[in-house]
């Protein structure tokens, strides 16, 4: 895949620069065929399709990058709701340990003002926080459950953080409010969850209203090189309305400063090659899988077995082995982890 640079004018709904390139176009049908293949479940890929195109207001997607600060937005620039995450995905999978987590904990512990109060006395509220796993950490490193506020619309994640003492409120964002949460907090994280949001801005107002004077922001989202990296080589495409932005390093400093935030770190994920290799073989085989007529897509139309599972990983490798030029680059490359952490404060 190429992209297209075809010149247009539209506003950065991170920085406000008005013009971008469109990077390429995708049809509410052939979104959906990202999330829900038509050959394996048809009616839940016809509901879909209505359902992205009653969200874009029409039938197709446009991937443009802004000229000005580099953020990849999804125009219209709309985020999923809950009927089209409900369609998209079956089920979540949350993972226990991952680098943000670490690197985050890590950033409270060590921080002078934070650890001058006590680390038990930190308030921390997370948006989208799974089954607690990061709640789980802060916990092990000394914050105190009854410090930690959660959102999340999975039922049994909100039980699984309960569990831990920590308070798991299915609520947006937007309707927090300060009687949600324990006190003023002190550090608002969100992993992997900003790049799902269309209006950012609002997000960050929300965390200054509730946070105090010096309250810090610890985000995760994916590395837009490797999303890059991924479209150009045969990989699976960042596709809306999943992902509807793709921050790079001026995107975060636009959009601190446009807010009264700073950005004071950035950091690209240190992943090995195992990961990024195993990803990738994941990924070639589920970007194959998606065309009618593929070996992918009929063994995906298979019931499942031994035979099946086989199949899969037979074809990932050899859909590998036909970029192996691209796989070499990833296992090699330094700057191709699968994750960005940033940190705001305020001004």
């Amino acid at each position: 895949m190429r992209y297209q640079r075809d010149a247009i004018a539209s506003p950065c709904p991170v920085c406000g620069h008005g013009q971008g390139q469109v990077l390429y176009r995708r049809s509410a049908e052939e979104a959906a065929q990202h999330f829900v293949l038509r050959e394996v479940q048809p009616e839940r890929h016809a509901r879909l399709t209505a359902a992205i195109a009653r969200l874009w207001n029409g039938a197709e997607v446009a991937l443009v990058e802004c000229t000005g600060c580099g953020f990849v937005h999804a125009e219209p620039h709309v985020g999923g709701d809950m009927e089209f995450y409900t369609l998209a995905y079956e089920r979540t999978t949350y993972p226990a340990d991952k680098w943000e987590f670490r690197r985050s904990v890590e950033a409270i512990a060590s921080d002078p003002k934070l650890r001058a109060i006590g680390l038990e006395n930190v308030r921390v509220l997370e948006l989208g926080a799974g089954m607690g796993n990061f709640t789980r950490m802060l916990v092990a490193a000394g914050l105190k459950p009854a410090n930690i506020t959660c959102t999340d619309y999975s039922e049994f994640g909100r039980q699984e953080i309960a569990k831990l003492g920590a308070t798991a409120l299915a609520k947006d964002y937007s309707a927090l409010t300060p009687g949600d949460l324990p006190g003023p907090i002190h550090v608002a994280c969100l992993f992997q969850v900003l790049e799902h949001l269309d209006r950012p801005h609002a997000v960050l107002a929300k965390f200054a209203e509730l946070g105090t004077p010096d309250v810090k922001v610890l985000a995760a989202v994916p590395s837009d090189t490797r999303m890059a990296f991924n479209e150009l080589n045969g990989s699976l495409l960042d596709m809306p309305p999943n992902h509807v932005g793709r921050y790079t390093k001026k995107a975060f400093e636009a959009l601190a400063e446009r807010g009264g935030w700073r950005l004071d770190a950035l950091e690209y994920e240190p992943e090995g090659p195992a990961p990024k290799l195993k990803q990738f073989v994941k990924y070639r085989y589920l970007r194959e899988m998606q065309e009618s007529g593929t070996l992918a897509n009929r063994v995906e139309r298979m019931s499942a077995s031994p035979v099946k599972i086989a199949l899969r990983a037979g074809l990932g490798l050899a859909y590998t082995a036909a970029h192996a030029s691209a796989a070499v680059k990833l296992a090699t490359a330094g700057q191709l982890g699968n994750s960005q952490w940033v940190q705001l404060s305020r001004r």
